[in-house]
């Protein structure tokens, strides 16, 4: 014979055991037994992202758009034929270019920036990743160039203005995490913003230019 203590035991238990089992699950997920669970990001970008995309809108300004996360297979497309066009294609569609730096008006792309950890599998002397090597393959065939830059704890915007144009313009590059860049390339204070803006509208135009 069950006591009453037992019994009532018995009957907490079982209706806890429930609980976790059902309403846990109504909790977490809505989704039908057997479909993924999905639960909305607090923000599509980290908070160094965010930072480092608030520094660089400042610095190209309002005539500049500056769009995150945007695969390669929206930048360039494959002119291969062949067997080797959806292998190419792949690759694309699987690797992201983090900021790309755009024509307003057009929205054709000028820029990719890539910004990567500065923790040690990150160092420029370690190999480079399978991203970073699609983007330089990228960039040396579509024309289309690339600016790697690291997370730092707080950004000057006259530095990552030159390092845009430089960029732009295809000049040599010193190591990105050499601070001295500015000082060594434009000592004049003040006089990035109009070179970088020049820099700009001179490559949204060769990018809207037809091919011949």
């Amino acid at each position: 014979m069950y006591t009453p203590v037992l019994i009532v035991l018995l009957v907490v238990l079982t209706a806890t055991l429930a609980g976790m089992r059902f309403g846990g699950l109504s909790r977490r997920t809505d989704a039908p037994h057997g479909e993924p669970a999905y639960r909305k990001r607090s923000s599509m970008l980290s908070s160094a992202e965010r930072e480092f995309l608030d520094v660089v809108q400042r610095v190209v300004g309002t005539h500049t758009r500056v769009f995150a996360k945007v695969r390669l297979s929206d930048l360039v497309q494959v002119d291969t034929v062949g067997d080797d066009w959806k292998a190419h294609e792949r690759r694309l569609r699987a690797e992201c270019a983090d900021f790309v730096l755009c024509s307003p008006s057009t929205l054709a792309p000028v820029l990719i920036i890539t910004l990567d950890d500065r923790s040690p599998r990150h160092a420029r002397h370690q190999p480079l990743g399978r991203r970073q090597a699609l983007l330089q393959e990228v960039s040396r065939v579509a024309g289309l160039p690339v600016l790697r830059m690291h997370t730092r704890d707080s950004y000057d915007p006259a530095d990552i203005g030159l390092r845009i144009r430089l960029a732009l313009t295809g000049a040599p590059q010193s190591a990105e995490d050499d601070d001295s860049l500015v000082l060594e390339v434009e000592p004049e204070a003040g006089t990035w913003t109009e070179s970088l803006r020049r820099a700009l509208r001179n490559a949204m135009r060769r990018a809207t230019e037809p091919l011949i």
